[in-house]
């Protein structure tokens, strides 16, 4: 069962639903493309300083428009 994906019928991020045929990937906000599954932010360094605020933040990143979505907590 994968977290990212709901049937529309649920406002959360985890669909609970027994139908997994209704399942589909939840859009982006930007370009209506697939998001990924959560993925924690690792900042390693490098040369925008500014990133280092979102280390340890979870986000989705979007496959078709490359965009990153950070989960408000």
């Amino acid at each position: 069962m994968k977290e990212w994906r709901s049937c529309d019928n649920c406002a959360r991020w985890i669909c609970h639903c027994e139908n997994l045929s209704l399942w589909k990937p939840i859009p982006c906000p930007h370009c209506g493309g697939p998001l990924s599954e959560l993925r924690k932010y690792r900042y390693g360094g490098g040369p925008i300083g500014e990133l280092a605020k979102y280390s340890g933040k979870w986000y989705r990143h979007c496959y078709s428009c490359h965009a990153e979505f950070f989960v408000e907590e």
